[in-house]
């Protein structure tokens, strides 16, 4: 499945794709009965199959042997057990809801193995190194990228101002956290933003300073 949709995006030129990997650790422990129950529900699975599922996973009790001795058993109600052939189909509804939020993004799933796939064309954006580049070689994009971020961190910046702390140490904070975002690879875009781009770095930096 995974090679169909990359040799089909791959038949139109100047396109390429990139493929991530996940697998989680420990899936099958963090399935928790009552959410698998709610999506079940949603997915119209019959109550008593629900039930039934909801009351496998629950209050199961395990313990470990170590040749001749045996711990105290302990009531587990998280998780799914390893090694149950029921596991990673339960795994599989239990993340049913965890799809691609963009057309260009394929999400392809079996249990806990999961496999991004970004299809990718020339003409759309590139991100390089933070720098957000182009096709007509426009930085508003860029600029809008950076200020988004910086004030995300003038949160971090208000709460340490209540603190009365020194205003030198506000400064460094603000030079190393914020400023270093917003003149972040500066020396490339900054000549040719526009008056409005720079305006809204300049909105940032007097928001600091307040």
């Amino acid at each position: 499945m995974a090679l169909h949709f990359i040799l089909q995006h791959l038949d139109s030129p100047g396109s390429y794709a990139r493929i991530l990997f996940v697998d989680f650790s420990s899936a099958f422990n963090t399935i928790i009965p009552a959410l698998l129950r709610d999506k079940l529900f949603q997915l119209n699975v019959p109550d008593s199959m629900c039930s039934w599922i909801t009351d496998f996973l629950t209050d199961r009790r395990q313990f470990v042997r170590l040749g001749t001795h045996v711990s105290d058993p302990q009531h587990i109600s998280t998780g799914s057990p390893q090694g149950c052939v029921l596991s990673p189909l339960l795994f599989s509804l239990y993340t049913n809801s965890c799809t691609s939020g963009h057309q260009s993004v394929k999400l392809l799933k079996f249990a806990d193995d999961t496999t991004l796939i970004g299809l990718i064309t020339d003409g759309d954006e590139l991100a390089y190194r933070g720098t957000t580049i182009t096709k007509e070689l426009n930085w508003e994009q860029n600029i809008r990228s950076l200020t988004k971020k910086a004030q995300q961190r003038m949160y971090f910046l208000r709460q340490l101002k209540k603190f009365l702390l020194p205003v030198k140490m506000l400064v460094n904070f603000y030079t190393a956290i914020i400023e270093s975002v917003l003149t972040s690879s500066i020396t490339v875009w900054f000549a040719a933003a526009t008056a409005r781009d720079k305006a809204k770095l300049q909105r940032v930096i007097h928001s600091a300073e307040k």
